[in-house]
């Protein structure tokens, strides 16, 4: 991989990381009326999320839609985006399970 590819897959991935947490993250915080810190997002997870839309891991390259069920899974309950994946039903095709859950109890979905 020549200097210029490296340098713009950086600048690609800065750019996608930026735009997701302007935009989802902070619509999950200002939805759910908490902060980032109180939330059970790590920025780990993040990154593993974001890794897995951009490139994909485990063979799964996630639609954006995807990715943003997993992200308000991560941001509510902690854990890996893969975790997710497993114990989240619905998280391919529909609200995830647990914010149905969630907006039954009266709680953020």
């Amino acid at each position: 991989m020549c200097y210029n590819m490296v340098v713009m897959d950086k600048r690609e991935r800065a750019k996608i990381t930026v735009n997701w947490l302007n935009n989802d993250v902070a619509a999950l915080v200002r939805e759910t009326k908490t902060t980032l810190e109180q939330s059970k997002l790590t920025p780990e997870n993040l990154a593993h999320l974001l890794e897995m839309t951009y490139r994909g891991t485990l063979g799964v390259r996630l639609q954006k839609v995807q990715a943003r069920r997993l992200l308000r899974h991560l941001f509510l309950h902690g854990g890996g985006p893969v975790e997710a994946m497993f114990n989240c039903a619905g998280w391919q095709d529909g609200p995830c399970e647990c914010a149905i859950i969630e907006e039954s109890r009266g709680g953020p979905g």
